[in-house]
């Protein structure tokens, strides 16, 4: 064999490695938070400092089908721990738990992960080695009920924010600064921020 023709096969096999690195970078390029909630920057001072006790549930939609998989089981464990992680660095309570009868307030949260995605141009994107554009949406849908234990009072909280991901080679420079991964995990605390302070509002931390 020539030289050449071992130079130009050894050049098309480096470049279909950098294609395919280059593709498996862009999977879910960028991906862009709704800011429908404003970050928790300072919570306010808790006169007594009460225990409260999460209990979540979790459920997901997909182009208004629900998803009945091993990832809404997994979901709901990370959801959880984010929450009650969140809840206790708001330093609004003496102690944060999961499904403690004895708490002095109880929370039951449920979210819904509400996802809008067009696999025909999802597809497109994939053929055209991420040419063409295409997105995703997912919206977190929080509905939440506190209870006063002692007093039975009852107050209602809704709260809703997301994210949007765009597949698209030329946002391959955004993978640093807005990979998908890092924007879910801020969004997310950012609802369990804004949760711990509507609890706050609510008037039951006396």
């Amino acid at each position: 064999m020539k030289k050449q023709q071992i130079a130009s096969i050894s050049r098309g096999i480096i470049a279909s490695i950098i294609l395919v690195f280059i593709i498996s970078l862009s999977t879910g390029c960028a991906s862009f938070q709704k800011n429908n909630l404003a970050p928790v920057a300072n919570f306010p001072t808790a006169e007594q400092k009460k225990t409260i006790s999460v209990a979540l549930s979790y459920a997901i939609d997909v182009n208004g089908r629900a998803v009945v998989a091993p990832a809404v089981d997994a979901g709901k464990k990370e959801l959880t721990t984010k929450c009650v992680d969140r809840l206790s660095k708001s330093g609004l309570f003496n102690s944060v738990s999961e499904n403690d009868p004895q708490a002095d307030l109880a929370l039951n949260v449920n979210i819904k992960n509400d996802g809008k995605a067009n696999f025909v141009m999802a597809g497109l994107t994939g053929a055209t080695f991420y040419i063409i554009p295409s997105s995703a949406t997912e919206i977190y849908k929080l509905s939440a009920t506190l209870t006063d234990t002692k007093s039975n009072r009852v107050a209602e909280i809704k709260l809703e924010d997301g994210f949007t991901q765009w597949q698209q080679i030329l946002l391959l420079p955004l993978l640093p600064f807005k990979s998908t991964v890092a924007e879910v995990g801020a969004c997310q605390n950012k609802l369990f921020d804004n949760l711990a302070l509507e609890i706050a509002k609510a008037d039951m931390l006396k």
